[in-house]
């Protein structure tokens, strides 16, 4: 199985794709909601670690509104980063002997489940070529969730102390 990738153009560097953010960025093509100092501010706050985590989130949400208005770069950092997700699901299956039909892969993370159509369409279309017939999952609850009802199977809780926990993650209507 082999997941082609596709994440910089021809002869393109780290700091070419930077450079093209912060110049969509100069030119108003991008529209942030915060300021973003010169990438090379960025790199070197990074290293630093004087960037919190926060203002790093927000770049990924910079990335994929700039990718749904069409930019080809932040595209390929989109779909580069579904095609490493679909590999690592292909090899986990590989390792555990499942033929991958009717396997569902289940997604998490904050990147995954911001839900970005971009970002989904893309996993599914490599997971199709990866691991044809597995299907992508989206995680709707916390992995905290699973774990806290193992345990409350395992000590034999009843019924009611699960129907509570479970009714903590549902979405409010």
């Amino acid at each position: 199985m082999t997941v082609r990738t596709q994440y910089q153009p021809e002869g393109s560097t780290s700091l070419d794709l930077a450079n093209h953010v912060e110049a969509a960025i100069g030119d108003g093509t991008i529209e942030p909601g915060f300021r973003l100092p010169p990438i090379r501010d960025v790199a070197v706050a990074v290293h630093k670690r004087d960037l919190s985590e926060a203002d790093l989130h927000r770049l990924t949400s910079v990335l994929f509104t700039v990718a749904a208005q069409g930019d080809q770069v932040a595209r390929s950092l989109v779909d580069r980063q579904a095609a490493e997700i679909c590999v690592m699901a292909a090899a986990a299956m590989r390792q555990l002997s499942m033929a991958p039909a009717g396997v569902p892969v289940v997604l998490g993370g904050g990147l995954l489940e911001s839900r970005d159509p971009l970002l989904l369409s893309a996993v599914s279309r490599h997971l199709a070529e990866a691991a044809p017939g597995a299907t992508a999952r989206v995680l709707d609850v916390p992995p905290v969730a699973g774990a806290a009802l193992l345990g409350l199977d395992y000590v034999g809780a009843p019924t009611a102390p699960k129907l509570r926990l479970r009714a903590c993650y549902r979405p409010a209507p």
